[in-house]
């Protein structure tokens, strides 16, 4: 049973982050730049969660671990380059470039942990990148298009997002809710240099109250997302969670078509197929013994 929640759970963090750019566009067409709206996203989650009295220690620990920088600038870096790229470009097509961040983060393991790439994992990382490319295919119509700002945004997001998880590896010992805290001053740091640097700061969306109920939204969807996440990963293995929290790109990519932001072709869903089956290697060889990446 504890499994099964455990699932509902992951599945359910999967759903808020593949819908979390529905939301983020209609703040930009409310004047909402995606960094303002960041800034107040992650203003106020931090602010309610140090209201609750848990998390004051969190800061005290993030002084004390120079670790803990590294990992706030990547998850900034992830997690805004993610959300411009999803507002000002091609849904799908950044979410599959976000999507290859297994890529990244199995070279980097190898290259900083020292971890071999092992057979399942290498084949999974085939099909994603076959995937990838069959989808993105699909969906560009011109060469400025393939090397679009928002694709390069989605590419960095993936790759910042992979190196969080590399760090994060060096930080077993810092309770996860720290961890958290950590993560979530990086994004309102990383958002609010980029606000500055682009005149985002002002915006007369910042009157509208549709704007603020989105962002209330936003910031509910984050709290619960993120409590769903702590309670998935420490109920299911390691191969569970990538297969369940992989829906986020089957709901982005369904909820991108459904509200007439692109076309779902048949080559598309060939490429998602392969992209949401890249686990399924992992999970053959898992069961017969072979250690996995």
């Amino acid at each position: 049973m504890k499994s099964h929640h455990a699932s509902l759970a992951l599945l359910s963090n999967a759903t808020i982050w593949g819908l979390v750019w529905l939301p983020y566009q209609q703040l930009e067409v409310l004047a909402f730049s995606p960094a303002l709206a960041q800034v107040v996203v992650y203003s106020l989650a931090i602010i309610a969660v140090l209201l609750s009295g848990q998390q004051w220690r969190g800061l005290a620990t993030l002084a004390k671990q120079p670790r803990l920088y590294a990992i706030a600038v990547s998850t900034g870096v992830a997690n805004v380059a993610l959300v411009v790229g999803l507002v000002e470009g091609d849904v799908l097509r950044v979410m599959l470039l976000f999507y290859l961040n297994p890529l990244w983060s199995a070279l980097l393991a190898q290259r900083f942990l020292g971890e071999s790439i092992s057979i399942g994992a290498a084949i999974r990382l085939v099909l994603l990148g076959l995937g990838a490319c069959l989808v993105l295919s699909s969906t560009h119509t011109t060469q400025a298009q393939m090397v679009a700002p928002a694709d390069l945004a989605g590419l960095l997001a993936g790759l910042a997002f992979a190196t969080t998880n590399v760090l994060t590896r060096h930080c077993k010992d810092v309770p996860a809710a720290h961890l958290m805290l950590s993560e979530w001053l990086g994004c309102l740091i990383v958002a609010s240099l980029v606000a500055f640097n682009t005149n985002g700061l002002h915006s007369s969306g910042l009157q509208n109250i549709q704007a603020w109920l989105l962002l209330g939204v936003l910031v509910l969807g984050m709290l619960l997302g993120n409590l769903a996440y702590q309670y998935g990963m420490k109920r299911v293995t390691t191969l569970q969670a990538s297969m369940l929290l992989s829906m986020e790109l089957l709901v982005a990519a369904c909820s991108h078509a459904w509200f007439g932001a692109g076309v779902f072709s048949l080559l598309t869903a060939v490429g998602m197929m392969l992209m949401l089956a890249s686990n399924a290697p992992q999970l053959y060889f898992s069961r017969r013994g072979v250690a996995q990446s």
